[in-house]
């Protein structure tokens, strides 16, 4: 049911479905006794009449808040690059400076050209003391650096870093189940009888950790596997579960059973050889009945 005001919300409903739902009678302070009675003085300052809320009719679960952001502020907007070092970056934040350190690489390279250029015009060697000292204070900036890097090493902000880096380097958690692991498929195939030239086996695809699930993944997330920019991407979940490992340490043909979730799409695909069809007699009795027999049927 779709309400489009609040006193339409039958009396019986409105404990679950409440007036701060309803843009028409939404303020600021909403639940204060002295917001405005009259609608027409009543105000949105949060502009919720652009978006929806969606409460499941069906079952006491959490709803959907939706709505549509629009980015209108970005932090590198009015950045001013200064080349010369002419303004005033310590109160400035939106002044970039180049880092000293490069400034020092590019003045003695520019120094190294001038004393080449000289030398070739007058034909004088130059004795490179003036180079050599400005190597000599690039590394020890250099070293000074380091050793401040090292000395707080152990702050919050590093160790914020140091894990968003591993987490960067982490590799994609899905990896393709027939080229990984062919024996498993084919101890699935033998034993359920799956027909191999029609189903996709090659969207098949688990997790490297563990291979308790086998799941079945659709052509382009089949192919977002071969994308080597996949990594960026943090994945808690993929595909459609098709198979699950056995608990227990017991011998079998097949350590893997069918899900449910996966038996619909599996169906068309299986032979005689795992398909028990049943009458809706015998369907009735194993469902309405304790113990039952199949002799009896």
């Amino acid at each position: 049911m779709w309400y489009q005001r609040y006193a339409d919300v039958p009396d019986h409903r409105q404990k679950v479905i409440k007036e701060t739902m309803f843009t028409d009678v939404y303020t600021e302070m909403n639940n204060e006794p002295d917001r405005a009675e009259d609608p027409s003085k009543q105000v949105d300052p949060l502009n919720l009449k652009n978006c929806m809320r969606f409460y499941p009719h069906d079952d006491n679960q959490g709803g959907f808040f939706v709505a549509v952001l629009e980015k209108i502020y970005d932090e590198d907007d009015g950045i001013v690059f200064d080349e010369d070092y002419s303004m005033d970056a310590w109160n400035n934040p939106k002044v970039r400076q180049k880092e000293i350190i490069d400034d020092l690489h590019d003045f003695v390279t520019e120094l190294e050209q001038a004393i080449r250029e000289q030398e070739e015009a007058t034909g004088e060697k130059d004795d490179g003391q003036e180079i050599a000292a400005m190597k000599a204070l690039i590394a020890e900036t250099v070293k000074e650096r380091q050793t401040e890097r090292e000395a707080s090493k152990g702050s919050l902000h590093d160790q914020v870093n140091e894990k968003k880096q591993i987490k960067e380097k982490q590799d994609f958690p899905f990896v393709k189940l027939v080229a990984n692991k062919p024996e498993i498929w084919q101890s699935i195939t033998d034993f359920y009888g799956i027909k191999e030239d029609l189903f996709p086996k090659e969207n098949l695809a688990f997790q490297k950790d563990t291979d308790k699930n086998i799941i079945l993944l659709g052509d382009g997330l089949n192919q977002l596997l071969g994308y080597t920019r996949k990594d960026k991407l943090s994945v808690v979940n993929l595909g459609l579960k098709m198979f699950c490992k056995n608990k227990g340490h017991q011998s079998t043909e097949c350590d893997f059973r069918i899900l449910q979730e996966g038996v619909e799409t599996l169906l068309p695909f299986l032979s005689e050889k795992r398909v028990i069809r049943a009458s809706t007699e015998l369907y009735l009795a194993f469902t309405t009945a304790a113990y039952k027999e199949v002799k009896d049927h």
